[in-house]
């Protein structure tokens, strides 16, 4: 039974054109566009440029001062009377306040070089509460204590790069946004779903499903499994297209890349059958939303100003951690920044509470609109 519905909502999800737009043409055509700038980004040259910051704190100066590539300076630690005008200028990219314990990274826009600062300084915070607890054993207290001595006074120690650019390219960082639309794009599949079977949708399938024997539960996993076994090649097929056929170079292993994809893809479904149910507007206005939603995401997550990104760091940290997009680049590009997979592995696990959250609250919609929809 299951086979057969499976097949009969996988026709059903192929001719439905407005949502395979989103995901199928749209992704293409932005992969294509966004290609073509960034592989001329990348012919006018890949050399790495020193990224002016200011720190409050000496051991932030120390540390930043020692991580280099190839003999060359990564950061360049500035000294200005007024450093919030030098930000504000564009003398420095980022001011780093406050102490290890407790940093405040403020930054004017959301940019590469603003992604590799904060990635160095949430490894020095790490690292600097590893060192609290370290001391919590007073066996261990005066060693730390000498070498913090050490340090503020200015002796120097071989610093690791805890964040890797070394034979990295400069786009790969952009692409990987690229990678976050592709999968928000699965929204209008998630709208596609709910209408299925919605008696008020412009489907007219839904009406012959309202009578049909089986139950509304069965055709509900049935069309997920249709939409999302879609969604997933597709998105399979343009990260091959944009590795490949564009020779855009990504970091990562590609079980790690196509399975954050593939997340990504349930997340934005989720997204869009929460949309669904908790509005009351016709079908195409939910299509409208849904999409309107995932370009505004986008727009949150700094992909079309970097200004919005850095302005919502500095003031609405929790949005990071709530927005789908910002969510998705943020794990994409932790592969970019970091040889170890903690940052990746926290995203992937804010992506699976924000789709649970999403599956709950569609669910309550869904109960009380029991007549209407699922």
């Amino acid at each position: 039974m299951f086979g057969f519905l499976f097949k009969y909502d996988l026709k059903r999800a192929i001719l439905n054109k407005e949502a395979l737009f989103w995901v199928l043409i749209f992704p293409f055509f932005m992969a294509t566009i966004f290609g073509l700038i960034f592989t001329r980004m990348e012919n006018e040259g890949n050399e790495l440029t020193t990224i002016p910051i200011m720190a409050e704190d000496k051991a932030y100066e120390v540390i930043f001062n020692q991580i280099k590539i190839d003999d060359k300076k990564v950061f360049d630690v500035k000294k200005y009377k007024n450093p919030e005008q030098a930000l504000e200028s564009g003398k420095v990219d980022a001011l780093i306040k406050g102490s290890i314990r407790k940093p405040n990274l403020v930054i004017k826009s959301d940019t590469q070089n603003t992604a590799i600062v904060y990635g160095v300084v949430s490894q020095i915070h790490h690292t600097g509460l590893s060192v609290s607890e370290l001391m919590k054993d007073p066996s261990n207290r005066l060693k730390v204590e000498s070498i913090l001595k050490d340090i503020a006074g200015g002796k120097k120690y071989e610093v690791k790069n805890a964040v890797n650019l070394k034979n990295k390219s400069r786009i790969s960082i952009y692409m990987y946004s690229l990678l976050a639309m592709i999968c928000l794009g699965a929204s209008t599949f998630g709208v596609a779903i709910v209408e299925g079977l919605n008696l008020r949708s412009d489907f007219d399938t839904s009406k012959r499903l309202a009578v049909s024997p089986v139950s509304r539960l069965r055709h509900l996993i049935g069309e997920f499994a249709a939409y999302f076994l879609i969604t997933s090649l597709n998105t399979i097929i343009l990260y091959a297209y944009i590795r490949y056929a564009m020779k855009m170079d990504f970091v990562g292993s590609q079980l790690q890349i196509i399975g954050g994809l593939l997340l990504g893809n349930i997340m934005a479904m989720a997204m869009g059958m929460f949309i669904a149910l908790a509005t009351r507007v016709g079908t195409n206005a939910k299509f409208g939303l849904s999409a309107g939603l995932y370009v505004f995401s986008s727009f949150l997550a700094g992909m079309m100003n970097t200004s919005v990104a850095g302005f919502i760091t500095n003031n609405i940290p929790l949005l990071n951690y709530i927005n789908p997009a910002t969510v998705l680049t943020r794990m994409f590009t932790s592969l970019y920044l970091f040889d170890d997979a903690r940052v990746y592995m926290y995203s992937i696990m804010n992506i699976l509470l924000i789709s649970l959250v999403l599956f709950i609250g569609g669910a309550i919609f869904a109960r009380r609109n029991s007549n209407d929809s699922i």
